[in-house]
């Protein structure tokens, strides 16, 4: 698998310089985000294609890759979380080594002597813990990400809608842990500006589309299937 997504990942233009391993989850989260979304192949370096439409197999395919762009969107976050933490003092990591990845985000301002950031940490503290909620459910219910949950409300919950939302909040919570400590956050920036540009997508399409009533659509399977209307 990860031999696949890193070849879906060189078709992202910016998609390079690559500082750690966070940037790395990023890129897989992103790749998987545009395979939940349809974005052909060709065309993913301008980000421009919309949700493609399709049957069952089809959905249940954009379902697995959205649960796998959620598990690489929580992975980036901790494996940045960790390196932030590790670098400034060793004995101050194994402290908090044990903590719950949003616990251990609350504390990096202190840990890192950054207090004027505490502020930010405290903003983005819910979209962290959002995030592990569903990796940790994902893991809960004892299925891999390629499985497909089947009940109407996981349906909803993995569905492409909250996999992008989630790739952007990892993004940004990424970029975030990059400033305390000083460093570029270009990938980070990146995936967060095409989960952006995919979400207005979604918004210019619902009001393009002459042909379908925004009361007609079925909004537990997001994107709505425009073409097929």
């Amino acid at each position: 698998m990860f031999t696949r997504l890193e070849e879906r990942v060189g078709s992202v233009a910016g998609a390079h310089d690559v500082g750690d391993l966070a940037d790395v989850w990023l890129l897989h989260a992103l790749a998987s985000l545009l395979d939940a979304w349809g974005v052909p192949e060709e065309e993913r370096r301008e980000l421009t294609a919309a949700p493609a439409a399709g049957g069952e197999a089809v959905r249940l395919e954009h379902l697995d890759s959205c649960r796998t762009a959620l598990v690489f969107a929580a992975l980036a976050v901790e494996a940045r979380l960790n390196r932030v933490l590790r670098s400034r003092d060793g004995a101050e990591w194994r402290a908090v080594a044990h903590l719950m990845p949003a616990e251990r985000f609350r504390l990096a301002p202190r840990l890192l002597d950054e207090l004027e950031s505490a502020t930010k940490d405290a903003e983005l503290v819910p979209l962290v813990v959002k995030l592990f909620d569903y990796r940790d459910e994902l893991v809960d219910a004892g299925e891999s990400p390629g499985s497909a949950l089947t009940d109407a409300e996981a349906l909803v919950r993995f569905g492409p809608s909250h996999a992008r939302a989630m790739v952007e909040a990892s993004a940004k919570v990424c970029a975030f842990l990059a400033t305390l400590t000083g460093e570029e956050s270009g990938i980070a920036q990146l995936v967060q500006n095409a989960a952006e540009q995919l979400a207005r997508q979604a918004h210019a399409l619902e009001a393009v589309a002459p042909s379908w009533s925004f009361h007609e659509v079925d909004w537990a399977e997001f994107p709505p299937d425009l073409v097929g209307s």
